[in-house]
């Protein structure tokens, strides 16, 4: 299971890499839906079928088709990288070092304080054993409840924020008046009588 890990991580790592380095969007855009596609992989052979599937199902079948789609039907100029790579490279080899120490520290198997309350805790028990699903139920319906709620009022607001910023009021569009429509009296526009 450990070499089916590594054969479908190692690609993983690579294409995201690719995402950010791309200077053509729709090369990006397909460095991103093989991402999603190695690690829905991975999660299916680490026993999460659930979520590998809804991956696939969700990010790439809906949201990384979306995202090309709006490239394509916008029809963006590919655009040479203007900045320089170099001002970004302590901030890049911070973030990196940071990935590497907690990637060796959890290959380590040290226990932390954290992981031994989540061993006795309620969500501790719930998770250690049952059918994927039926896990991922409980634990976001009964323990992060209230946070989905929140996340769920943030894309709300940022949805109708969109729509906002999308639709916008312009002058030469022509739109209804309802109050006028409502208000004229049937018969006054028609003549039965010269």
């Amino acid at each position: 299971m450990d070499l089916f890990l590594i054969f479908f991580g190692v690609p993983a790592v690579f294409a995201s890499i690719l995402v950010i380095l791309s200077s053509n969007p729709v090369h990006s855009v397909l460095s991103l839906i093989l991402v999603f596609c190695l690690t829905s992989a991975a999660l299916i052979v680490i026993t999460a079928d659930f979520l590998g599937i809804l991956l696939v199902v969700v990010y790439v079948g809906a949201i990384a088709v979306l995202f090309l789609f709006v490239i394509m039907m916008l029809n963006i100029k590919l655009v040479q990288l203007t900045e320089s790579v170099v001002r970004w490279l302590p901030l890049v080899l911070l973030v990196f070092v940071v990935l590497i120490m907690e990637v060796l520290y959890s290959l380590t198997g040290v226990i932390t304080p954290y992981s031994e309350y989540f061993l006795f805790s309620p969500l501790g028990s719930l998770v250690s054993g049952g059918e994927n699903l039926i896990l991922l139920g409980e634990i976001m319906y009964s323990y992060t409840f209230y946070s989905i709620l929140l996340a769920g009022g943030i894309l709300l607001t940022a949805l109708i924020g969109a729509i906002t910023l999308t639709v916008g009021t312009q002058r030469t569009s022509r739109r209804q008046l309802i109050y006028k429509q409502v208000g004229r009296s049937t018969f006054s526009s028609l003549r039965f009588f010269k």
